[in-house]
């Protein structure tokens, strides 16, 4: 459930509810305490057919997203009803009005398109779906708002198979519910364009930017008063207007862009203010706007549908949420990750959920891609051997990634490994490289600087050594681009030796923190290596000395997070806190947002300019995402 009461801290985490299918391009209102969300797309961006469209319609508790019922569609018997995208839903008279919309018939690569011009109601009372007049021509990619008894439709085109044959709709038009006979008529509108916004005050109609057949973006807003039966001119909105989601509460009005910041014209306003910021990014979304509060359903986010209801309370900045993504996988604990967009790899793994789970069975083979926004996972082919601990890095060709090293079982013994890996991103295929890493090698870090490929630190584990660990003070590298030439050492010694750290770099710096050094205590020192000057500088460390830590570049900051620390009793707990290292001024200082999930295995990259952090560690069959904005750690409105 998620709940917006006023006085819930900024650092008490979001739960996010999600809708009953991921969508971009559908109809959303609401009305008498629900919010009724209807058809859309569910698949990439411009790839087309029936196979994505949602022929769903539904109902979630405004004030409570978690409640929800499924409703009948339009019209079970002619799926072009009850299957469009592109549409528009408006709240008229105690009923639910859809309105044209995008019809896919067949299959992706052989769909043909067609704009639809039905126009049917639905009685929530009676729970039965009528017809009213068809719009006068086929339209899509409009939008729509009621006033008093009349629905506007603003924008859109009539597309019939081919984009580039599409006419673009010059009028707008109005449907006055009250007349003894409806019937639509035209009006004006402001621009001949399509992917627009439609809101509507207390006596104006508002509509927000669009492109025009030129593929030009408009930030224009223009405000429509059907009494006088004129147009003016409100400020931009501060983003390129396509595909904007907006809402009017009374006379204020507010929009939300691709950056994901929601922005507020207030009535007379000169400009607009940001007033909050959405965790996960979109186009294509729906604003409704309820009790001082905003939702914000679905949308499209690189390229891929979201699933996601934020709650927005303008002004009032959250500087965390968590996100609970269904995950069928065996592994707990230990991948490999990678993430390309919203697309989250997770490489092997353990399936354990304790330390030091060597046996043979406790190692995955499997991979999985997670589609952060969809709220969705699929299983890809298993790697060429069980592995846990991989190190994961881009290819060069930005279509694959290499996964390296780690530690695994040679059918005797469990031991660290040397074989480079190459996977797919869109197949997930393996090819396993005839480049090797220069030695066995786990807990290292890999980085890209320039053009070179760094392998950082780590050890070599074989358990018939009696000292069964071997720790790496060298810095390694190797042309990212041709690792079949082989590694090289750089002649670049750590400061000391150790396994188990958080690496990144910051311009011309490599940062290392935290991690186990040869004795087995934890290495306190935070130090940084400048590769213009071929030195290493020791910096104010951290509050805790970590072990397994990740640590994070964002923003020209560095983040420590997670990883374990001893207590006073020497006994190995999770670490909440989140710090941040500015490297201007050489200071640390703790966030108070803690991490929101279990900070035994975590994984941390950056997703949507936020700190994400990844963890399967649970038995829920879930794999638990949180987001936190640094920003927003001590920010106001």
């Amino acid at each position: 459930m998620q709940t917006r009461p006023a006085s819930v801290s900024r650092a008490t985490p979001v739960r996010p509810e999600a809708l009953p299918r991921a969508v971009s391009s559908f109809g959303a209102a609401e009305l008498d305490g629900w919010t009724y969300v209807i058809g859309g797309h569910g698949g990439r961006t411009h790839h087309y057919g029936a196979e994505h469209q949602w022929d769903g319609f539904a109902r979630l508790r405004t004030d409570d997203p978690s409640q929800r019922e499924a409703l009948p569609p339009p019209d079970e018997r002619d799926e072009r009803d009850a299957r469009v995208q592109g549409t528009a839903l408006v709240a008229a008279r105690g009923r639910l009005v859809r309105i044209g919309g995008l019809h896919a018939e067949g299959s992706e690569g052989s769909a043909t398109l067609a704009s639809r011009a039905s126009v049917r109601a639905y009685d929530p009372r009676a729970r039965c779906w009528s017809a009213l007049p068809d719009l006068p021509a086929p339209r899509s990619s409009h939008d729509a708002a009621a006033l008093g008894d009349s629905i506007y439709v603003f924008g859109g085109w009539n597309l019939r198979g081919d984009t580039g044959e599409a006419e673009w709709a010059a009028q707008g038009l109005v449907l006055d519910l009250a007349a003894p006979t409806p019937a639509w008529r035209p009006i004006a509108q402001p621009r001949a364009e399509r992917g627009v916004a439609v809101a509507a005050g207390t006596r104006e109609l508002f509509v927000f930017g669009g492109m025009d057949a030129d593929g030009e973006l408009s930030s224009a807003v223009d405000a429509y008063d059907p009494e006088l039966g004129t147009w003016r001119a409100l400020p931009d909105f501060p983003e390129p207007g396509f595909g904007l989601a907006a809402v009017a509460a009374g006379d204020t009005l507010y929009a939300s862009g691709r950056s994901g910041g929601v922005w507020r014209l207030a009535p007379n306003a000169q400009q607009w203010q940001r007033c909050g910021e959405l965790f996960v990014p979109r186009l294509f979304h729906r604003m409704v706007a309820s009790g001082g509060a905003l939702l914000v359903l679905g949308g499209s986010s690189a390229g891929r549908p979201v699933a996601w209801i934020e709650v927005i309370e303008p002004g009032a900045p959250r500087a965390t949420a968590t996100f609970a993504l269904p995950f069928a996988g065996a592994a707990r604990q230990r991948q490999g990750t990678f993430l390309d967009g919203s697309s989250l790899f997770l490489f092997g793994g353990n399936r354990a959920l304790a330390q030091h789970a060597f046996e043979p069975a406790d190692f995955v083979a499997e991979a999985w891609r997670l589609d952060l926004g969809a709220r969705g996972a699929q299983a890809l082919p298993a790697l060429p051997v069980a592995r846990q601990s991989l190190v994961c890095v881009a290819a060069p060709d930005e279509e694959s990634v290499y996964a390296l090293g780690g530690l695994g079982h040679d059918g005797e013994r469990e031991r660290s490994c040397d074989e480079i890996w190459r996977c797919e991103l869109e197949t997930g295929a393996w090819t396993v490289l005839e480049a090797r890493l220069p030695r066995r090698m786990t807990q290292f870090r890999a980085l890209v600087h320039g053009a070179e490929l760094l392998l950082v630190g780590g050890m070599d584990f074989d358990p018939r050594r009696a000292e069964s660990m071997e720790l790496c003070d060298a810095i390694h590298a190797a042309e990212l681009a041709h690792l079949e030439r082989g590694f090289h050492d750089t002649g670049v010694r750590l400061p000391a030796p150790r396994r188990a750290f958080g690496a990144a770099l910051v311009g011309e710096k490599l940062y290392l923190a935290g991690g186990i050094d040869a004795g087995f205590a934890p290495v306190t020192a935070f130090e940084a290596y400048d590769f213009e000057t071929r030195s290493w500088t020791t910096l104010p460390s951290p509050t805790t000395a970590r072990i397994s830590p990740e640590l994070v570049a964002l923003a020209g900051k560095l983040y420590l997070c997670a990883g374990l620390a001893f207590d006073s009793e020497r006994h190995a707990r999770p670490v909440e806190l989140v710090e941040e290292f500015d490297p201007e001024r050489g200071r640390w200082r703790t966030l108070a947002t803690p991490l929101s999930i279990d900070a035994h295995e975590v994984q941390a990259f950056v997703w949507n300019e936020r700190l994400a952090f990844a963890s399967t560690w649970n038995e829920r069959g879930v794999l638990e995402l949180a987001l936190v904005d640094p920003r927003a750690d001590s920010a106001t409105f």
